[in-house]
């Protein structure tokens, strides 16, 4: 019997400050979006997961951005 009901499904991307045109908070999108067209979550779902928090991550040296589901 598992304990642990909730799985965090982590995505980062590195942003890089010479050329980043977008805000870290877009990056961090992006690797949402990254999480969605992906199929782990439905192969999560089909296993009867369904307590899943989802989170995309970007790092820039010591800047951070993200976005939770």
């Amino acid at each position: 019997m598992c304990l642990f009901t909730l799985i965090y499904f982590l995505t980062y991307k590195i942003g890089c400050s010479r050329n980043r045109k977008q805000s870290l908070e877009e990056i961090a999108q992006e690797a949402m979006q990254q999480i969605h067209s992906s199929n782990y979550l439905a192969t999560l779902k089909e296993l009867g997961k369904t307590e899943i928090m989802l989170v995309g991550v970007a790092f820039d040296g010591k800047e951070v951005g993200c976005v939770m589901e």
